[in-house]
């Protein structure tokens, strides 16, 4: 028995926002499905959500190799992308803090599930 299984991504800006700060990835191939959300209130959410699913995706479409190669488990290989993308998260921030006339860090941010 075959199971065939079909996905789509979609977000939407909602009714407060002006602008949209998620970012979704749909990648059948690994059966991983993520929705980053950038926090309201905080800078740059949108920044952070598609850096999270960039970082994460990239990694997810190697994770086969990656689970062979240093013999780990996909769960871990994961959890090193979200790590990975939390600390580009860091790094931009501090970039864009020299950006900002009153030189503190941004506080840009995402949930990721």
């Amino acid at each position: 028995m075959t199971l065939l299984v079909t996905a789509r991504g979609a977000t939407d800006v909602g009714k407060i926002r002006e602008k949209n700060e998620d970012s979704h990835l749909v990648a059948l191939k690994c059966g991983l499905f993520i929705v980053a959300d950038g926090m309201g209130g905080h800078d740059h959410g949108e920044v952070a959500s598609q850096i999270a699913i960039e970082d994460i995706s990239g990694v997810a479409s190697a994770a086969d190799e990656i689970c062979r190669m240093y013999e780990q488990t996909p769960g871990y290989v994961l959890r090193l992308a979200f790590l990975g993308a939390h600390q580009r998260i860091q790094k931009v921030q501090i970039e864009k803090a020299k950006d900002h006339h009153f030189g503190r860090p941004s506080n840009m941010g995402t949930a990721a599930v």
